[in-house]
This record gives C-alpha cells, sequence and structure tokens, in this order.
C-alpha cells in the first residue's frame, strides 16, 4: 500500500494496531521493526500534530528551553501512521473503532492511551490551540485556569505569564509530581508561589512519608504552602483568579495551574476499572488478541491490589515489554518473562534532585534510611521481603546502587 508522509486510512486489515502515539505506543512500534517483525503495523495517533515527549510539557516546553518541534518524536519506518480517535471496541470483530466510523481490526491490539487530567470542575474550557496563542490571543473566561498535560497547554501558559515572572503570581493546585516540580520552576524563575494540596504530606504515596517530608520542607523554604486544604471556589476577574481554600484563605493571582494528577484515558474500552487490566506479561486479561501499555495500564500487585505507573520511562519500558510479548503471540518470539518496574522518574526542586526508581504499589512496607550528607533514602518491599522500589533525595548513589535489586511486586 501506497504512504504518504507516513500517513495512511489502512485500508487492509493490518497485523498490530497500536492505539496511542506517545512513550508506550512509539516503543512498541519501534520494538517490533528493530526485532524483526514483518507483518502490517498500524499506529493511531489521536492529537493534532505529530507526537512528542510528553514528559517534556513542564521540564522544557513551559520553561522555554526547547520548542515542541524539538520534543517530537521521530517517526518509526515502515509504521502507518492513522490520524483518529479511538472510540470504542465492536465486540462482534474486536475490532477499534474510531470516531469518525473507521473500524480497524488486527491479529493484536495494543492498547497505549496513556493518561488524562484528572477532571476538576475548576478547569471549564480547552487552552486554545497553539497557533492561536502565536496570533495574540486574549484570555477570555475560563482562560486563567489550566491543566499542563499538552504542549499547548505549556504555550498558552508561557503567553498568559509573560518572560519576566518576577511580579507575577501563580496558584498551583497539586502538589503531586509535576505540581511541585513546576511550582518550584515558577518560584525559582522569580514568582510568587502558592502550592495548595489536599493532602498534608503530599507525594507520601510515592515517595514514603520521610523523602515526601523532606520534600514538603524545601517547598516550605521557597514558596507558600498550604497543605491538608481543600479547595471551596475558585473565580476569576479581569486579569486575575481568586481561590477561597476551607480555612477562609483567599490567594490571588494572575494564573492558576491545576494539577490534581491523572486517569487513565481508557473510557473508550473499560468501564469501572479505570484502567485496562493486564497479566504480567502486559496482555489483557481474558481477552486474547489484546494488550495494554503505559498509563492506561493496571497491573497485577501486592495481595491482589492493582497498581499503575505514570511515568515517561516506564511507559517507555512497557511499549517494549508488550511489543515482545506481542511477538511471542503472533510468530513465536522468545518469552519476555513478567514485566518488572525498575525504570526511573526524577524531578528538579530548587537544585536538589528528588529521584527514584521503580513503583511502590499498595501494601508496600517502607524502610527509611538516614544518609551521612544529609540526603534520605527510602526503600519498598512487599510483605514478603522482596524490594520493589526505591526513593530518595540527595541519594543518587544510593539508588543507583540498588536498582539492579528490584524485584517484581
Amino acid at each position: 500500500m501506497s504512504q504518504e508522509d507516513g500517513v495512511s486510512d489502512v485500508q487492509d486489515r493490518p497485523d498490530v494496531v497500536i492505539v496511542g502515539g506517545g512513550a508506550a505506543g512509539h516503543a512498541a512500534a519501534e520494538t517490533l521493526r528493530r526485532e524483526g517483525f514483518g507483518g502490517r503495523v498500524a499506529l493511531v495517533h489521536g492529537e493534532t500534530g505529530p507526537a512528542y515527549r510528553r514528559t517534556m510539557v513542564n521540564k522544557a516546553l513551559l520553561q522555554g528551553l526547547l520548542t515542541v518541534e524539538q520534543a517530537t518524536l521521530p517517526a518509526v519506518e515502515d509504521v502507518e501512521v492513522v490520524h483518529g480517535r479511538a472510540a470504542s471496541l465492536n465486540p462482534a470483530r474486536s475490532a477499534l473503532v474510531l470516531r469518525d466510523g473507521r473500524e480497524l481490526d488486527a491479529a493484536a491490539l495494543v492498547v497505549a492511551t496513556g493518561a488524562a487530567p484528572r477532571p476538576s470542575p475548576h478547569v471549564r474550557e480547552a487552552v486554545p490551540h497553539q497557533g492561536e496563542v502565536l496570533r495574540g490571543r486574549e484570555p477570555g473566561p475560563g482562560r486563567r485556569v489550566v491543566h499542563l498535560h499538552t504542549a499547548p497547554d505549556a504555550v498558552w501558559l508561557r503567553a498568559l505569564l509573560g518572560a519576566d515572572l518576577a511580579d507575577r503570581t501563580v496558584t498551583v493546585l497539586g502538589a503531586g509530581f509535576i505540581g511541585a516540580e513546576t511550582a518550584a520552576w515558577f518560584a525559582e524563575s522569580g514568582a510568587t508561589v502558592h502550592l495548595v494540596a489536599r493532602s498534608a504530606l503530599p507525594l507520601a504515596g510515592s515517595l514514603g512519608s520521610a523523602v515526601a517530608g523532606a520534600v514538603a520542607h524545601l517547598h516550605q523554604d521557597h514558596l507558600g504552602t498550604h497543605f491538608g486544604r481543600r479547595v471551596e471556589a475558585v473565580r476569576e476577574h479581569p486579569g486575575a483568579v481568586s481561590v477561597w481554600l476551607d480555612d477562609a484563605t483567599v490567594l490571588e493571582s494572575d494564573v492558576v495551574l491545576v494539577a490534581h494528577g491523572t486517569v487513565p484515558d481508557a473510557s473508550w474500552v473499560s468501564t469501572g476499572s479505570g484502567g485496562v487490566v493486564v497479566d504480567d506479561r502486559l496482555a489483557v486479561v481474558a481477552a486474547p488478541g489484546r494488550y495494554a501499555a503505559g498509563s492506561v495500564a493496571l497491573h497485577p500487585g501486592v495481595r491482589g491490589l492493582p497498581y499503575r505507573t505514570d511515568h515517561w520511562d516506564a511507559a517507555a519500558a512497557q511499549g517494549v515489554h508488550v511489543a515482545r510479548t506481542v511477538l511471542r503471540d503472533l510468530v513465536g518470539g522468545a518469552d519476555p518473562g513478567p514485566y518488572v518496574p525498575g525504570t526511573g522518574f526524577s524531578m528538579s526542586l530548587y537544585r536538589t534532585q528528588v529521584a527514584g526508581f521503580g513503583v511502590r504499589v499498595p501494601g508496600a512496607v517502607e524502610e527509611h534510611h538516614r544518609l551521612e550528607a544529609g540526603g534520605v533514602l527510602t526503600t519498598f518491599r512487599t510483605p514478603g521481603g522482596d524490594r520493589i522500589a526505591i526513593a530518595g533525595i540527595g541519594a543518587a548513589r544510593e539508588l543507583y546502587a540498588l536498582r539492579q535489586d528490584l524485584r517484581q511486586p
């Protein structure tokens, strides 16, 4: 079949359909080709413009370190790109149905649609497309309360705040990975920052209480923290936004960034579970020929409690693993074995590095270690004693030394 600029309507039946062009989907397509798969592969891309490294949205695009073009993922040779958004699955044919009515069926369907921002009553409409921002569009009602999930989000936020942040005030709702790192960058750039979190100790669920406590102290030294607080209302005025908290505090800002985490982008394929349940090889449970990888996948964990990972490197590693499972099932390739979440994550806070490997799952036991140089290291073990994750602040050497010992949850 002919292909123009890597875009195709896929008139014939492909052998593998990958839904999602981000970290997991891109890695899956790349692995299939790199490891010799000769069948037809179609990659369904549901966003406007090319796929890009989403982890760069807050780390580089917002900061002006990279352009969207520089963050774009390279095309995978001999992979057909289908532009369209997934709408549902046709159970009669096990086919993917796109919003425009097209249907794609294949021997293997890989769900890699990632995650979406957790819905918030405070974000009323999508930010403008990047082109609208560049044409100087002024913010209308609802435009100063934004997420930071896509490249257009980053471009719009930069346009709202301008190049000089010294006279700007920003309120960040949510102190998870995106909220914490972005709030820190705003503060380091001279802005007045309010960081609000419903948890009294943000990130404790991911980093453990000791490392999360050290992170909280860092925030308290550099910006205004409002931890353990609930947002009662968010209201826009001409050129400003007011946030009311449950302790009667009112925060006035130029912009409000809502960073309450993400949810799996799986409503088209899953109901009730919040994601796609997979086995330890990333095959969808009780659905032959279907697989899932990345932030959309729910993995089996300790005591049967499922978990998911929402980091770029983890999604890319799962894309590699799921491709090898597909190769096993379609062409008799080697069994890749169980997926072990050993990839890393990091964030930079006030010139201090917070990092970890693996994933803390529900039911894990924390072990805290104070280091001689002042850092903090936390290891997470299953009730049976297997080390499944590590996290630390000021503990780079120790983290890398322990990484090789991580086991599957």
